[in-house]
């Protein structure tokens, strides 16, 4: 593989073309033209394996996890019930440059809503005004909305 080349000053559209060149040549960029259904996470990282050329341990490198974990999600003998966590499946989303969307649905979970700062304070300021058995059975159905959405519910 040729290395990477050096550019003298380019205007805005000559540089988004070399972006978009680089990433044709260059495997670290995956793709994702087509849409994948009945795709799991196994299927997934065979498929960020056959557009990129990484192994399992580099895609482990590449997320922050041990390279046992990518093993085990090629061979579904990972995650139980609960599946890998959120961050993890952003962290794979965001390195290979990948919808949320497909990342999540293929670990058979819903995508989180994103929440700004702003929304957080919000919701925080609303969650301290609750008496504090409030608190708790808000507390309750929260959790079981996020293992309704962990295992794949609609």
């Amino acid at each position: 593989m040729e290395g990477p080349r050096r550019f003298g000053r380019l205007t805005p559209v000559h540089l988004q073309s070399c972006v978009e060149s680089r990433r044709r040549r260059y495997p670290g960029h995956v793709r994702d033209d087509d849409r994948h259904p009945d795709e799991d996470l196994a299927k997934l990282i065979r498929w960020i394996q056959d557009e990129t050329g990484d192994s399992g341990s580099r895609i482990a490198r590449r997320i922050g996890v041990a390279s046992a974990t990518v093993n085990s999600w090629l061979h579904g003998t990972r995650g139980g019930t609960r599946g890998p966590a959120k961050a993890t499946l952003q962290r794979l989303a965001a390195e290979y440059q990948i919808p949320e969307e497909r990342v999540f649905a293929a670990a058979g979970r819903r995508t989180p809503g994103p929440l700004t700062p702003d929304a957080r304070e919000r919701l925080l300021v609303l969650f301290e005004e609750l008496t504090e058995e409030q608190q708790r059975a808000k507390e309750v159905e929260l959790r079981a909305l996020v293992e309704y959405n962990r295992q794949g519910g609609s």
